[in-house]
């Protein structure tokens, strides 16, 4: 699937629905654009992420919401629970089963599957939210693998590592 953002911040994604990951009522065997919006998907929106079953939206006061596939507490997005402290987002990227955000004083909050330390950078187990402390100015993820920038311009990778993903070339 696929998601774009509206100039008038909304949310529209087409493709693959089997999850509900384009955020419609639509059936979810099409294939093709979703028609319509849900109150999930209308802004105002700032970024739109799409993972392999999920998306996720960042609204300009720095929340974000989710939808899709929640096999690996990929939509559970820190700060939204009824007892944690609200979390603000400066951006946003998806991977294949996770998402990570930077926040408002610079770290990196990862969440969702950490099969491959994708979300904690050091174990295999657990989920949830780990904070990298930065001050980061970017992020990308790939499918099992997360990379920040950090403000000094260095970069600091951690998940999957099979074949170098990980591993920033020129650090020890």
């Amino acid at each position: 699937h696929t998601c774009a953002l509206q100039t008038n911040g909304d949310i529209f994604c087409w493709g693959d629905n089997g999850q509900g990951q384009v955020g419609s009522d639509a059936d979810p065997n099409n294939f093709g654009v979703v028609p319509g919006f849900t109150s999930v998907t209308a802004g105002p929106f700032v970024d739109v992420i799409a993972g392999a079953y999920h998306s996720c939206g960042m609204k300009d006061d720095g929340s974000v919401t989710c939808w899709g596939y929640n096999d690996d507490t990929q939509l559970d997005v820190p700060g939204t629970g009824p007892e944690e402290e609200p979390v603000v987002f400066t951006d946003i990227a998806a991977g294949d089963r996770h998402n990570c955000g930077i926040v408002d004083d610079g770290s990196i909050l990862c969440w969702g599957s950490n099969a491959t330390s994708k979300v904690d950078g050091h174990t295999n187990i657990g989920g949830g939210a780990t904070p990298y402390i930065g001050p980061f100015t970017d992020l990308s993820i790939g499918k099992e693998h997360s990379c920040g920038l950090m403000e000094d311009k260095s970069i600091l990778c951690w998940g999957k590592d099979t074949s170098g993903q990980s591993s920033v070339p020129g650090v020890e």
